[in-house]
């Protein structure tokens, strides 16, 4: 079984957040969804290949999004290579989505508690860029120079519209982007994704 854990924090006011990409990500893959209170997450499920993969939204705010796995842990056997995590990354921008694996969690609380619930950061995780490219000037010795930096978002507060439209056909990457994980490996979907 592989599980599917989308990051965010739960209820209106962070809709269409860009703390919430990884669950915006898992309403791509289903609109199916329905509240497990034994794990306190909103949870769906799929086959892809011969797999089965169950879909997960936690319910506890994004510091305890590990409490899923330690949950999932009391009735299932948990493979953490069959672990996969889509979340935000403010480190890429906008739109961009990277495959990692066996990494540290970079500064994201939610990663860094699904770490400590699985004892390994050997799992993969769907980074979704959500940091916009603006232009900048370097002052150098023999005048300025025009290059691009990453102006980091407040997670918290809304997409604008131009921004969720951008960020949009990233996340419509995301199920292809799992079912090449599931059936033809993790450096497969690298090496054709990132």
């Amino acid at each position: 079984m592989y599980i599917v854990i989308g990051l965010g924090n739960p209820g209106k006011e962070y809709e269409k957040t860009a703390h919430n990409a990884g669950f915006l990500a898992l309403d791509i893959l289903t609109s199916d969804w329905k509240y497990d209170r034994y794990i306190d997450a909103e949870t769906g499920t799929l086959i892809i290949g011969s797999e089965e993969v169950l879909l997960t939204k936690p319910y506890t705010f994004m510091n305890l999004s590990g409490d899923v796995i330690t949950a999932l842990k009391k009735k299932n056997e948990i493979i953490p290579a069959h672990v996969i995590v889509t979340h935000d990354d403010i480190d890429l921008p906008l739109g961009t989505l990277r495959i990692s694996y066996d990494r540290g969690p970079g500064g994201h609380n939610g990663v860094k508690s699904i770490s400590e619930a699985l004892g390994t950061k050997e799992f993969i995780r769907i980074r979704i860029g959500v940091s916009r490219l603006i232009p900048a000037r370097q002052d150098l010795a023999g005048g300025e120079e025009e290059k691009q930096i990453l102006a980091k978002p407040n997670v918290t507060g809304k997409l604008s519209e131009s921004d969720y439209s951008l960020l949009t056909p990233a996340l419509e990457k995301i199920p292809d982007i799992i079912t090449t994980i599931i059936t033809e490996g993790k450096e497969k979907a690298m090496t054709k994704y990132n």
